[in-house]
């Protein structure tokens, strides 16, 4: 079922990269801006009659705006999880390859929290909305398969 994709990750790096400067910092002006824009984008799709992928790191609590949308649409959330060891080596990673994600994301201070058990996992879990939830174990590739996440999604 093709649809677009809204991801607010991209949404925070063209912002970053637009105004020339970031400050990769945890609740910075920039992190605001970034989830106003991202779920104004996907708000106007969804009353639009589209479907729509939402991708971010939901935390559990600013889901507001979640539930607004989600009351509009036929939502379901695929919550994508590995252990907590994988989690952490691939964001290493991530922030030793991208050196432009530097400039819009504190992977620096991220990664210390994850080492200093200083991490708040269980933020992520996935929000309480009462709309189907679906569990992604992405540790080697995925579980359930990407069919089944495709059907579940496209059930709605």
């Amino acid at each position: 079922m093709p649809c677009p994709v809204v991801s607010r990750d991209e949404i925070k790096e063209g912002l970053v990269h637009a105004s020339g400067s970031g400050v990769p910092e945890w609740g910075a002006p920039v992190a605001y801006q970034t989830f106003a824009l991202f779920y104004r984008i996907v708000g106007d799709l969804v009353r639009s009659g589209c479907s729509v992928v939402a991708e971010a790191a939901y935390l559990k609590e600013f889901s507001h705006e979640v539930t607004e949308l989600a009351s509009e649409a036929d939502a379901c959330i695929v919550h994508c999880q590995v252990d907590r060891g994988v989690a952490m080596q691939r964001f290493i990673e991530r922030a030793a390859s991208d050196p432009l994600r530097r400039e819009s994301h504190p992977d620096a201070e991220i990664i210390a929290a994850m080492e200093s058990s200083a991490f708040e996992w269980e933020r992520y879990e996935p929000m309480e909305l009462g709309i189907p939830v679906l569990r992604v174990d992405t540790a080697n590739g995925y579980e359930p398969t990407f069919d089944h996440i495709v059907a579940f999604s496209g059930s709605r």
